[in-house]
């Protein structure tokens, strides 16, 4: 093997290696593995080139049947161009590796030891030291699911029930303490605590690891698997020290749980439930027109300006008073707002609701009218899964209600097909479990990246690199950070923030498409960064006539006011005005609940004389503008009501439940 190949041998070499530059099937996990990153791959293979041309004993290590083994796959690629013969290849360029390069992946190796998320039950050992009894609750909405698992827990003497909605821990916070389990609330942007509180009903993200219980409560667990917030349901799972921990969701939920319990080395009990009320498809869609309407229906949108769209069709040109529930509203108001819908002496009979409807509120629903089925995800606009679909249908008909028997519709006749199939169709089973590094990880791996390259780069930057060089079991997937990278870009022209202070704000429930709530997050966290007392600084709108605009600016400010209570929260030395803060945000909830009954009001006055010149109208054969949700007699309302049909949409309707 002395010299350089033949001649003859230079053409099939040279096609292989230039092939594998681009090679990455089979490449990326054996590269990784090595802690050869996509960069450096390109160098060693440009190394691996000049040694089999020129010193091949270097490249196959005096091996004969190395070389020639290389040679054959390298004419077989060249005949038929199968990236099966680069294969064999792989290890060569490994070694190229380790000769060239030996520091950087020695460095790389330690940074790559540093993002290891391989075997995330091992993070939680005083978890591993309790012999957990996992029992999962699976059945679709509306089987009682929930309630069984909560009157487990409210017969446990120390229990905590872990929700996926700030609404959902509101509700089992007021009725533990009603059925006499005295019971903490702790949501990211509020804490009720109670003298001698034996329970605790939190988001999930709250969920205290540190704390023994009897019993632990995990709702809505499929959303283990959601691409934001899936970590939250796989850290409570993992780590929350419980005897007993009751999970409830969807069946498709079963597998990915079953791998967890089995890693953990839990018991587990699986116990199924069949829904308790009939639910069907309707024969036929509303026709594209509102006048099918009726009481007890719940119709379904994806955007605000959608929901206030049709409240206003409905209301002036059925006579039906509307309530609205939708992701920005808080808590409170979407609890009043049900209230007034389930209410059958309060004049409010049709609900126009967002996907928030999906998860917790209690609501008599004779029929669910979905709008659409199609919804902005947060980067495109895509149709809604069969889990979503039957999410949101199941709300329809409830066991004890005054509608037993749920029925589900579209507006349009071209999306009842596609609905009826999504109720029939099996969900997407539910095989991997989110996860998302914490701060102290971040950390971690920043001291290291220091200590190999004496400085560290900037929070976007840094978590860019943990996350190329992290690894992870086939059980568990990255969680998406768009919205983490976002306001970790937001935040690094704030001079003298801790790196641990950058990590913990990326968590924050800031919309930052908002000028005005950007602009405040920005002071807060210069406030911080200089370890300065700051006051809340949100100054509520005054109006004498309530408007769709009006309530936008309400609820703006409201989140201003609720992420000054997530920050005191957590930063209470420089945040110290909590209880103005709190105080603030009542007045928010009250002006925003005021502000809807009197839009519902103006509508309903105004729509009597319209409705009844619109029958006057379609007597005489002249149907028009009343037939389309989306016609210019929603333009025409929007004026009226003083609405910006771009200010508020939102995109993923359920993203102000987080944290």
């Amino acid at each position: 093997m002395d010299g350089a190949l033949s001649q003859a041998d230079h053409g099939p070499a040279i096609v292989a290696i230039r092939a594998l530059y681009t090679y990455s099937e089979g490449m990326d996990r054996a590269a990784a593995e090595a802690a050869i990153d996509s960069n450096l791959w390109a160098r060693c293979v440009a190394r691996l080139r000049g040694e089999i041309l020129n010193q091949p004993r270097l490249a196959f290590g005096g091996e004969l049947a190395d070389c020639h083994a290389f040679l054959r796959s390298a004419a077989a690629y060249e005949a038929d161009g199968n990236s099966a013969h680069l294969q064999p290849m792989v290890p060569l360029v490994i070694g190229a590796a380790r000769r060239h390069f030996r520091p950087m992946l020695e460095a790389a190796a330690v940074l790559r030891q540093t993002a290891d998320l391989r075997n995330p039950a091992s993070w939680y050992p005083d978890a591993r030291k309790i012999r957990r009894k996992i029992v999962m609750h699976m059945g679709p909405t509306n089987s009682g699911k929930t309630y069984s698992a909560l009157q487990r827990l409210r017969e446990g003497k120390q229990g905590v029930y872990c929700g996926p909605l700030r609404l959902l821990a509101l509700e089992v916070y007021e009725s533990l303490n009603q059925q006499g389990a005295i019971t903490n609330l702790v949501t990211g942007q509020e804490r009720r605590e109670v003298m001698f509180a034996s329970h605790t009903s939190c988001t999930v993200e709250m969920t205290n690891l540190d704390k023994e219980y009897d019993v632990a409560v995990i709702d809505e667990v499929q959303m283990i698997g959601d691409e934001s917030r899936g970590w939250a349901w796989t850290r409570a799972l993992l780590g929350v020290q419980a005897r007993e921990v009751h999970v409830c969701g969807d069946p498709a939920s079963a597998p990915v749980v079953r791998k967890l319990a089995a890693a953990c080395g839990d018991e587990l009990e699986e116990r199924v439930y069949e829904r308790l009320t009939p639910l069907s498809v309707s024969e036929e869609s509303l026709g594209g027109t509102i006048r099918g309407i009726r009481k007890g229906d719940a119709v379904v949108a994806f955007s605000r300006r959608d929901i206030y769209q049709l409240r206003r069709l409905i209301e002036r040109s059925t006579g039906h008073k509307c309530c609205v529930v939708y992701g920005r509203l808080p808590p409170e108001t979407r609890n009043s707002q049900a209230r007034l819908f389930n209410d059958p002496t309060s004049g409010y009979d049709v609900l126009v609701a967002s996907d928030a409807i999906g998860m917790g509120l209690n609501l008599n629903i004779r029929r669910v009218v979905f709008s659409t089925l199609t919804k902005f995800n947060g980067s495109h606009t895509a149709v809604l899964s069969a889990s979503q679909m039957k999410q949101i249908a199941g709300r329809a008909g409830r066991a004890g209600g005054i509608y037993p028997e749920g029925e589900v519709s579209t507006f349009d006749d071209e999306d009842l097909p596609l609905l009826a199939q999504g109720m029939v169709q099996p969900s997407e089973p539910v095989i991997a479990a989110g996860l998302q590094p914490n701060t102290e990880q971040v950390v971690q791996f920043a001291e290291s990246w220091r200590g190999i390259h004496g400085s560290v780069p900037n929070l976007s930057r840094l978590l860019a690199n943990f996350l190329e060089a992290s690894q992870l079991d086939g059980d568990y997937f990255m969680c998406d950070n768009n919205e983490t990278m976002r306001i970790a870009q937001a935040i690094e022209g704030v001079p003298n923030l801790t790196l641990a202070q950058q990590h913990d704000l990326t968590a924050a429930p800031v919309r930052l498409r908002d000028p005005d709530i950007r602009a405040c997050f920005l002071r807060y966290a210069e406030a911080l960064a200089t370890s300065t007392p700051i006051a809340v600084d949100v100054q509520l709108p005054i109006s004498s006539r309530a408007s769709a605009r009006h309530l936008d600016v309400l609820e703006s400010r409201m989140q201003a006011v609720e992420l000054y209570c997530w920050l005191a929260n957590r930063f209470p030395l420089v945040f110290t005005d909590l209880d103005a803060a709190e105080k603030l945000r009542a007045r928010a909830i009250t002006s925003i609940e005021s502000g809807l009954m009197q839009l519902s009001t103006n509508a309903t006055e105004h729509g009597i004389k319209e409705a009844n010149a619109r029958r006057a109208q379609i007597a005489k054969g002249s149907d028009g503008a009343e037939d389309s949700a989306f016609s210019s007699l929603a333009a025409a309302a929007d004026a009226a009501a003083g609405f910006d049909p771009m200010a508020g949409l939102d995109g993923h309707d359920a993203s102000w439940e987080r944290r």
